[in-house]
C-alpha cells in the first residue's frame, strides 16, 4: 500500500514540475516565438 502513496506523490510532483517547466519555457521563448513563426511560415 505504501508504494501506491509513493507513486501518487511522485506522479503529482512530476506533473507539477512538467507544468512549471512548460510555463517557464513558454514565458522565456515568447519574445522569439513570433520571429520563429514568421521565419517558419513564409508568405
Amino acid at each position: 500500500m505504501a508504494w501506491v502513496v509513493f507513486l501518487g506523490s511522485f506522479g503529482v510532483s512530476f506533473l507539477v514540475a512538467w507544468a512549471y517547466s512548460r510555463a517557464l519555457a513558454g514565458f522565456v521563448s515568447r519574445p522569439w516565438s513570433i520571429r520563429w513563426r514568421e521565419e517558419s511560415e513564409p508568405e
